[in-house]
């Protein structure tokens, strides 16, 4: 009878709403379980035998346990991902391209190199930046084109970009600007060791 009341009222519960039917709900069931406790005190029920306070104690748990919601338990927090700046050769920056779903992509951009990893819509393989993804794209941002040719390819020195008007200069600062404001400056662009002066 007890526990046909319990599992009615855990049935209210869960078809009614609102804070204070919630607690009537919640005193009631308290009443119960100490009407319960009383009645099994006050009987010879529990005197007995002592086997009857175990039962007793035992349901009486089960019953706070069925009820009661378990503890609340945290997320681990998981530390980010450190990115150690660094000197990168134009080989070294190739191996940030994107081209699996774990690979950072990295661009050069006048000499820096920028983690642009969050727009792999933009820089990722298939994405109208794809190009660019781990090359010293300077050239090719300042003059608005994602064609291969112009970007310098990776065995050969870093560009210098003497040869540029002041129209395409003014459109790869823009960029540059956009790229600085934008992503994690990671690193520098150097040229390979064969090629240093």
């Amino acid at each position: 009878m007890l526990i046909k009341k319990i599992i009615l009222i855990k049935l209210t519960i869960i078809v009614k709403s609102g804070y204070m039917q919630l607690l009537a709900i919640f005193r009631r069931i308290i009443s119960l379980l100490l009407g319960a406790i009383k009645f099994a005190y006050s009987s010879l029920f529990l005197q007995e035998n002592p086997l009857n306070w175990f039962l007793s104690s035992f349901l009486i748990y089960v019953v706070y346990s069925y009820f009661t919601p378990p503890p609340y338990q945290l997320p681990i927090a998981k530390h980010p991902e450190t990115t150690i700046f660094r000197e990168y050769t134009p080989k070294q920056l190739r191996e940030y391209d994107g081209r699996t779903p774990q690979t950072k992509i990295y661009m050069g951009v006048c000499g820096k190199v920028y983690d642009v990893s969050r727009g792999r819509n933009f820089y990722g393989p298939d994405g109208p930046y794809g190009n660019f993804a781990g090359r010293d794209a300077s050239r090719g941002l300042a003059k608005n084109s994602f064609e291969m040719d112009v970007l310098t390819p990776i065995d050969q020195p870093l560009d210098t970009l003497e040869d540029l008007d002041s129209e395409e200069l003014n459109s790869l600062k823009e960029w540059h600007s956009h790229f600085a404001s934008k992503y994690e400056y990671v690193g520098k662009l150097v040229n390979e060791p064969q090629y240093s002066s």
